[in-house]
């Protein structure tokens, strides 16, 4: 990974995390029986879709970030057939619509309610995937509760979330896989 400190923000510290992010691409992938497209609206430099991208298992990558000084290190840290952007990652959702298997949402401070904004991306025809991290004081009760409001009735397959560790004294991260049918 190619990165200055001085312009982008790097954490090595989910390094857990990403490996169980490689896992379940392979698992979605085997599932589906295709290789699978994969989206990380929130990418900095990359880390995640580093640690998932796996060629038996993915042929379609975006990564995106608003931060304009993370661009040139995707270039370099993901692989060249990727589609880089650097935009808004909710108003890009809406033009790249229906298309991917797999969404990563690393914004631990506001991943929750940027989840429905972040659905066009996913395909509509088949089961799908977001796997992310969020903050919170409340536990996993509640961050359920949250996340079961961002979506329509019965889309969600099945959601497990997991304490990853403290973030401060009264605040978790805690890691989130949903996997939803986002059929019509």
């Amino acid at each position: 990974m190619q990165l200055d400190p001085s312009s982008v923000y790097y954490s090595p510290r989910l390094a857990t995390e990403r490996q169980k992010l490689a896992n379940l691409v392979k698992k979605l992938s085997k599932k589906l029986g295709k290789k699978l497209s994969i989206c990380d609206p929130y990418a900095g430099i990359g880390p995640n879709i580093v640690n998932a991208y796996d060629k038996m298992y993915v042929d379609q990558i975006l990564a995106n970030d608003l931060n304009p000084k993370a661009i040139p290190y995707l270039k370099r840290n993901l692989p060249e057939f990727s589609e880089i952007y650097c935009a808004d990652a909710r108003r890009l959702a809406t033009s790249l619509s229906k298309k991917y298997d797999m969404i990563f949402v690393n914004l631990p401070h506001d991943s929750i309610s940027h989840l429905s904004s972040l659905c066009p991306y996913l395909a509509h025809s088949q089961e799908t995937m977001i796997v992310g991290w969020a903050l919170s004081d409340s536990g996993v009760h509640d961050l359920t509760q949250q996340i079961n409001e961002q979506f329509k009735q019965d889309a969600i397959i099945n959601l497990r979330i997991d304490e990853v560790k403290s973030y401060s004294p009264s605040q978790s991260i805690y890691s989130f896989t949903i996997q939803l049918n986002l059929s019509p």
